[in-house]
């Protein structure tokens, strides 16, 4: 037997497995046939495969709590896997070991559910990645009776020891969700006629307004209703409204029912009220006639744009005015823009009238349109938006008020206004900017949602932390009104004759509802009343009212309502006094002693956070009320209180 060597280089990639080839042959003994040579097995190249990333289920957790982002990853190599956490959405938190597989972080203090999104990126040493995401839905924690109490400060006509012990336990985005979801308490359908008449007074309208304040359960709608009353203002002041207290009450059921709707809707709402038509004297609005010598009332066109809707000046998106180039305020609009808009309000006069010069008094239904009195010329607009000739009164009207409620002043204007109402008088223009872009969407789209606005003014970290609250620019001067609303809601204050008659409010309270001396409201949400402010660019509305007379006879009024009203001392009172239950109060008093009430009085009129010099000053106080009864010790530490400036200012 011979062995030959085959004289061919075999390739690279198979000399490993055959290095060499022999060939066999026989010496003599005949020819034989060659064997086939041994078929070659091929060669499978596995390429790396990426790893596969598994960021884990879902959570939910609370505010506070420490949370695990248990991660993990599969590799068909087994090599060695790097790991990196990061953030995607969500308000940014610190992720601890984020180049673990399994990582944390604490869930913040938050007031509002809001689901953070996480993403776990795996890479194997061949380069290769793989990403996975997960959501972590974090809920806010159930509020202290401190923290609900100061919730209801804000959002209620003054909180009472029951209302403070429900909210309890919630969170402030439940208390705010259920009260949003109450059906409405409405104001026109329950005026009564007054003692004697057949028909409703002034006074039964103001009756009704204090009753519902009083008792109803959907306190935020009526304590919004009454910020929108300040904002877009109607008033019965020297118009002749006074006399129509059901038409006035029907126009504060309109801002109840749209205040939390859609804020383009309670815009033409309040545009088409024949109240607001006759109060700003658009109702009767006429196209030009020179012949006539009549040109179109500019009044509600001009307030709409300043007070309803825009303001003055241009704005940023967090409220800040927006500058030219030589640092001054740019105007939102100039006098063509208000002719134009008044020229769109024409034509419009009271429901039911058939002649449009002899309109039909309905202070309840919208107005309606009469073609012939309506101007179909071209009008200028906002943003050189230009109406077209031709069209009518409610085309005009249509695209004139979506021109406006779509106008980018808007939501930082209104947003700001109704956070001075509820909340502070200075907020800070992150907060204005939070809520104002809330106003631009509300998270599905959508422009102009109000319950999604108040929503975010009440839930908003400026409004709910401890820490801001501690600011000294932070709260805002509570309105007589709102003090008086708050004594009485606090001793379920009623008079022997079932009625609530309230009269000369201007003299005690300097307000009353619906009845502002001018469109302007009782004061401007940019007064400042001493230099001091005005330099530190600070704002204090409520003090436009406050005068040396109307602070004393509000202090009268509130010593009336507390020590001189008391309903266990009184044997004979008046027929329409108002007369409150010092009870509940003196029986703490006299069963667990003066600590255990002024803790009560802390958390019900101040939050729970009653200083240490006014806690001592009560104390000293309270030593020299020895011989009057526990009622009357009660009443007289509860006026000390409310006329504190403690007191004075909610936070």
């Amino acid at each position: 037997m011979h062995i030959h060597r085959l004289g061919f280089q075999m390739p690279a990639l198979y000399r490993p497995w055959w290095p060499l080839l022999l060939l066999l042959s026989a010496c003599g003994g005949g020819e034989a046939a060659t064997p086939s040579p041994a078929p070659i097995p091929p060669v499978v190249v596995v390429p790396n495969q990426p790893p596969i990333a598994i960021a884990g289920a879902d959570l939910q957790v609370s505010a506070a709590a420490k949370v695990s982002l248990s991660g993990s990853a599969t590799d068909t190599e087994n090599g060695v896997l790097q790991y990196r956490w990061t953030q995607l959405s969500g308000p940014s938190v610190s992720i601890a070991h984020s180049n673990q597989a399994i990582a944390d972080f604490i869930a913040p203090t938050l007031y509002r559910s809001t689901t953070f999104s996480f993403q776990l990126e795996v890479t194997d040493t061949g380069g290769l990645s793989a990403r996975d995401t997960m959501q972590v839905l974090i809920k806010p924690l159930p509020m202290t009776a401190a923290q609900a109490a100061r919730l209801l400060q804000q959002a209620s006509f003054g909180p009472t020891a029951i209302d403070i012990q429900q909210a309890t336990g919630q969170s402030a985005e439940q208390w705010v969700t259920q009260q949003l979801a109450l059906p409405i308490t409405t104001h026109a359908d329950k005026l009564e006629n007054a003692v004697g008449q057949d028909r409703p007074a002034p006074i039964s309208r103001l009756e009704r307004w204090w009753r519902i304040a009083l008792t109803a359960p959907d306190q935020l709608r009526q304590r919004l209703a009454f910020a929108w009353s300040e904002i877009m203002v109607v008033s019965d002041q020297g118009n002749g409204l006074n006399n129509q207290p059901v038409g006035l009450a029907n126009y504060y059921d309109l801002l109840l029912q749209h205040g939390s709707g859609n804020y383009r809707q309670l815009l033409e709402q309040v545009t088409l009220s024949p109240v607001m038509g006759v109060y700003l004297s658009h109702l009767g609005n006429e196209k030009p006639d020179a012949a006539r010598n009549i040109r179109p009332d500019e009044n509600y066109a001009r307030e709409a744009m300043q007070l309803f809707s825009i303001g003055l000046v241009m704005l940023e998106p967090d409220g800040t005015p927006r500058l030219d180039n030589n640092s001054q305020t740019i105007p939102s609009y100039d006098q063509s823009i208000i002719e134009g808009f008044a020229h769109v309000f024409t034509g419009w006069t009271s429901a039911g009238t058939v002649r449009f010069n002899q309109p039909r008094p309905d202070y309840l239904n919208p107005m309606i349109a009469f073609a012939d009195f309506h101007d179909t010329g071209e009008k200028k607009l906002l943003n050189n938006t230009l109406l077209l000739a031709g069209q009518t009164a409610q085309q005009d009207l249509t695209q004139a008020l979506d021109n406006l409620a779509g106008h980018a002043n808007v939501g930082p204007f209104i947003s700001k206004q109704l956070i001075q109402r509820l909340i502070t008088s200075n907020p800070t223009p992150a907060y204005v900017g939070r809520v104002s872009a809330v106003f631009a969407d509300n998270g599905q789209g959508q422009r102009g949602d109000l319950a999604a606005v108040v929503t975010a003014i009440l839930l908003d970290d400026e409004a709910r932390s401890d820490e801001a609250a501690q600011s000294s620019t932070f709260g805002k001067l509570r309105e007589p009104l709102l003090k008086t609303t708050h004594v009485w809601r606090l001793l379920q204050s009623a008079a022997p004759s079932g009625h609530i008659y309230t009269f000369n409010l201007a003299d005690s309270h300097a307000q009353a509802p619906l009845q502002s001396p001018s469109v302007f409201n009782f004061f401007r949400p940019d007064y400042a009343p001493t230099p001091e402010l005005q330099q530190l660019g600070l704002v204090a509305p409520e003090q436009q009212i406050v005068t040396d007379s109307n602070a004393l006879n509000m202090q009268n009024h509130l010593y009336a309502q507390t020590f001189q009203s008391i309903f266990e001392a009184i044997n004979n009172p008046g027929q329409y006094q108002m007369l409150g239950r010092l009870k509940p109060y003196a029986d703490l008093l006299r069963e667990q002693g003066l600590s255990a009430l002024l803790d009560h009085y802390a958390l019900l009129l101040l939050a729970g956070d009653m200083p240490q010099p006014l806690r001592q000053m009560l104390t000293e106080l309270a030593s020299g009320l020895s011989g009057l009864s526990a009622e009357q010790q009660a009443a007289a530490l509860l006026y000390f209180i409310v006329i504190s400036p403690q007191y004075a200012v909610q936070r």
